[in-house]
């Protein structure tokens, strides 16, 4: 049998059973529309956290004292603090495979004209915005030449702004005051609403050069030092060796003993992984339970089919008593299941799309569907083989006389 006169048979039989085949193929429609609209949007997720992962903080890694069981105790005097010469040599050690900058948080008021507000304050370095990249509304970050030039500026947190200014684009330009310091705003970062940054700053968070914050610092313990150091992988393919060289001159330079407050090297890309991973295992196994209902299709196909094969028997008789083989029958009964599988498949596709492209609209994630839509179609093919290779043997082991002498 040709497959063109099988396919036109099939349709055929479609058309003359309509509200069967409609029911039949209900249940496969709904689960290829769940698979679809589950696998699509657990990789739109998952790009959706890398993407984040990325923005804000993949190959992200960072300096901070190991606090043993006797840290309070240990003796101030004895503790080693970072200093600058300790950052310049990390910072040319890994110039050309990572960005790093000195950090200092901290809190203060900012003052403009007869107006104050409270404010996080963070000293840092211009390569700071190639760490995090924070999101500018209006001017500029800190960049190289304010270092270099040594320029008293800030960039203000959207919060701030609008306290003092009542808009972003009001705020460039203006002098504020933070403590006895007078700074020029030179940007205003956007609005974040409720959520902080990777690095943990929010809406009221500023931004000076970290030389001058360590000026109006109070300082505690053993005075001016650096608390903190954050770097940043060009490539995240080198931070791990990256990490190792960091903790190597660490070791070379600061030894730690029983006496003395040691660091560490850190990332967070252990808990990034651990994200994507978790987010991977919840998509599978929804992706399963949907997969129930393609099971339940299945079933309904080869139900269907068994009936047809009852309801056609003289048909069958006549075709074998005409010359029909064995195998032409099969691929008759078989040709039409996968018809039927298919039109549901393609029913499931067209609504599996509709459910991600309103889960992307309402989430504001990229659309992802050709991928899934090959899954979907192929699943159909695939159930309709295997749930209708058993009534389309029956079918095709009917000897004629039986089948003939059939009412």
């Amino acid at each position: 049998m040709k497959v063109t006169e099988g396919i036109r048979e099939a349709f055929d039989t479609v058309r003359h059973n309509k509200l069967r085949t409609a029911l039949t193929i209900l249940s496969l429609v709904i689960g290829v529309a769940s698979v679809i609209a589950v696998m699509a949007i657990g990789i739109m997720g998952s790009r959706a956290v890398m993407d984040d992962v990325a923005a804000l903080g993949g190959g992200v890694y960072w300096i901070a004292p190991e606090r043993g069981e006797n840290w309070w105790e240990t003796d101030r005097r004895r503790r080693q603090y970072l200093r600058d010469y300790h950052v310049a040599g990390i910072h040319d050690l890994v110039r050309d495979t990572s960005w790093l900058t000195p950090v200092l948080r901290g809190t203060g008021k900012i003052g403009f004209r007869n107006k104050e507000t409270d404010a996080g304050l963070y000293g840092v370095g211009p390569e700071y915005d190639e760490i995090w990249s924070p999101r500018v509304l209006a001017g500029r970050f800190l960049d190289q030449d304010d270092l270099r030039q040594r320029r008293r500026v800030i960039v203000l947190g959207n919060r701030v702004a609008s306290t003092l200014f009542g808009n972003a684009p009001a705020a460039v330009g203006a002098a504020v005051q933070v403590g006895r310091l007078h700074l020029q705003v030179i940007g205003v970062l956007a609005d974040r609403g409720l959520g902080s940054a990777g690095d943990g700053s929010d809406d009221s968070t500023s931004y000076l050069l970290y030389e001058e914050y360590r000026a109006i610092y109070e300082w505690k313990g053993r005075g001016p030092h650096v608390p903190e150091v954050t770097m940043r992988a060009r490539d995240t393919a080198q931070l791990p060796e990256s990490m190792s060289r960091v903790q190597f001159f660490l070791d070379r330079v600061l030894p730690g003993s029983a006496s003395v407050l040691p660091f560490g090297v850190y990332t967070d890309q252990a808990r990034f992984d651990t994200q994507g991973q978790v987010l991977r295992i919840i998509t599978t196994v929804v992706t399963m339970v949907a997969g129930i209902s393609l099971l339940v299709g299945g079933m309904g196909i080869m139900n269907i089919m068994l009936v047809s094969v009852s309801e056609r028997t003289r048909e069958i008789g006549l075709r074998k008593a005409v010359g029909a083989r064995d195998g032409d029958i099969m691929s008759q009964f078989l040709i039409e299941s996968v018809v039927i599988c298919l039109l549901g498949g393609a029913a499931g596709v067209v609504l599996g799309f509709g459910g991600t492209l309103i889960a992307a609209l309402a989430l504001g994630w990229n659309l992802v569907l050709p991928q899934v839509a090959a899954v979907g179609l192929g699943t159909s093919i695939a159930i309709g083989l295997f749930f209708g290779v058993y009534p389309a043997s029956k079918a095709a082991r009917l000897p004629p006389v039986v089948a003939l002498s059939r009412d």
